[in-house]
C-alpha cells in the first residue's frame, strides 16, 4: 500500500499548540495557568526531540482522569505516536480522545487527524486504482 508520508513537523506544531508552556515564574515559585506541570514537562521533552519521554509523561497524565489536562495529554499522545512512527497507536489514541474526553479542542484535533488519514488513504487508493487502469 502506498501511504502518504505525513510531514512530522506539522504534527510537532500541533502538539506544541495544545501543550504550550503556560507557566509564570516569580523567582521563588512557578504557577501553571490552563495546564499542569506534566503538560509542561512533556512539552519540554518534545522540544528536545525526546518523544519517548514526552509520551511516557503524557500517557500517565492521559490515563489519570478525564479533565482538560488529561484530554490534552491524550491528543499529545496522537502526535507522539506519529512522531515515533507508531501510526497504529496514534489512531487508537485519536479514537480514545474523541470517545473518552469532553475537552473540545483535543476532540476537534483528534477528529481532524482521523479525517486527514481517511482522506489520505482514499487519495492513495484512488491513485493506485488509476495506475492499475493505465
Amino acid at each position: 500500500m502506498n501511504r502518504k508520508i505525513i510531514d512530522h513537523s506539522s504534527f510537532a506544531l500541533l502538539a506544541l499548540c495544545i501543550c504550550q508552556s503556560c507557566a509564570i515564574s516569580t523567582g521563588t515559585s512557578t504557577t501553571y495557568l490552563y495546564c499542569n506541570e506534566h503538560l509542561v514537562e512533556g512539552h519540554a521533552k518534545a522540544l528536545e526531540g525526546d518523544w519517548k519521554k514526552a509520551a511516557l509523561i503524557w500517557n500517565q497524565l492521559a490515563n489519570s482522569g478525564t479533565n482538560s489536562a488529561c484530554a490534552k495529554a491524550a491528543f499529545n499522545m496522537v502526535v507522539a505516536c506519529e512522531m515515533l512512527n507508531r501510526r497504529d497507536m496514534a489512531i487508537k489514541w485519536a479514537q480514545k480522545t474523541v470517545s473518552d474526553y469532553k475537552y473540545p479542542i483535543a476532540r476537534k484535533r483528534a477528529t481532524d487527524y482521523l479525517a486527514m488519514l481517511n482522506q489520505s488513504d482514499f487519495a492513495n487508493s484512488e491513485r493506485a486504482l488509476a495506475t492499475r487502469e493505465n
